[in-house]
């Protein structure tokens, strides 16, 4: 099993330097940049669930976190536009921008639980005034953004938001997004530090709860390496 995830994570690893490097095809971005369903959504939306979830990210979440969960939309929502899915636009911002409360004081217990399913848990009670149907869609996103593989057939915003998140953090499928898409999400939400501020988080992560998603890949396969070693300047 160990050797299985770890060959999952160096393949992903090294996928993520190729989509760095991979050259451009300028008519597909033509086309991407402009497609006007593409820049609409990137854009925040509005609703009770978004507006919700987007005070509960503001109220418990230094601002690069904050930034991270804007940035992990915009690119789960390009990336679901150009691969020609569509998701539940509030349903996918709250589990964007609250993805990784599991990180944060607001629901750091049990220490020993993976953060992701302390994240679902949290996301799951702070937003239950807002609906229970689109609140269980948004706390099963969360929960399983941690896996290597969301199938879109376990979820659209799931599939989109752990896609999304990949994109921020490893920069894996960064390529597939117009550079003028990028250039835009990156000005609009900079990334201040976040490589060294999720580093920090993910080490604390394997010493809290070693058993878990995160903890195995910061122990056993260099999560903190592939971090760092992610497409960004920062």
């Amino acid at each position: 099993m160990a050797q299985r995830w770890r060959l999952m994570l160096l393949l992903l690893g090294r996928q993520t330097i190729r989509f760095a490097r991979s050259p451009r095809r300028p008519r597909g971005e033509l086309r991407d940049i402009e497609n006007p369903k593409l820049w609409k959504a990137i854009e925040p939306p509005t609703g009770r669930l978004a507006e919700r979830a987007w005070s509960l990210a503001k109220a418990s979440q230094p601002e690069w976190l904050q930034n991270h969960g804007l940035r992990t939309y915009a690119w789960a929502q390009a990336l679901g536009v150009i691969g020609g899915l569509e998701a539940h636009d509030e349903c996918l911002f709250a589990a964007s921008v609250l993805h990784d409360a599991g990180l944060t004081p607001a629901a750091a217990t049990p220490s020993e639980h993976c953060f992701a399913i302390r994240g679902a848990r949290y996301a799951r009670q702070a937003l239950a005034p807002v609906g229970s149907e689109s609140v269980e869609i948004v706390a099963h996103a969360i929960a399983r953004h941690l896996d290597l593989v969301v199938p879109v057939g376990d979820g659209v915003e799931a599939h989109l938001l752990q896609a999304g998140a990949a994109v921020d953090v490893l920069g894996q499928g960064l390529a597939r997004i117009p550079p003028v898409v990028r250039e835009h999400v990156l000005h609009r939400h900079p990334r201040q530090q976040m490589k060294k501020e999720l580093c920090r988080c993910m080490q604390q992560v394997a010493a809290t709860a070693p058993s878990t998603r995160a903890g195995f890949y910061v122990r056993r396969i260099g999560f903190i390496n592939l971090i760092e070693r992610s497409p960004f300047e920062e």
